[in-house]
């Protein structure tokens, strides 16, 4: 029996290595935000139990995610 996995994805900072003044979750990459990268990919692990997103801006997260399709919770938290 495989063990089930919580993911923690740590998207709180403000990208200020990028030269940004805004979350590199919100940052878009041929028309999709960054964040959906890694949520496809965690999406397909077997034993995914969770996901939860660290956020500084949990409104504007949940927002964003609300739309995607996922058989596990996608939770956020407040971070930063």
């Amino acid at each position: 029996m495989k063990k089930k996995l919580s993911v923690i994805i740590a998207a709180a900072g403000n990208a200020t290595r990028l030269g940004l003044n805004k979350s590199k979750l919100f940052l878009k990459l041929n028309n999709k935000p960054l964040i959906f990268y890694s949520l496809e990919k965690l999406l397909l692990l077997e034993n995914l139990l969770e996901i939860i997103i660290v956020t500084n801006d949990i409104d504007k997260t949940n927002e964003l995610i609300s739309n995607v399709k996922s058989t596990v919770p996608i939770k956020t938290v407040s971070g930063g």
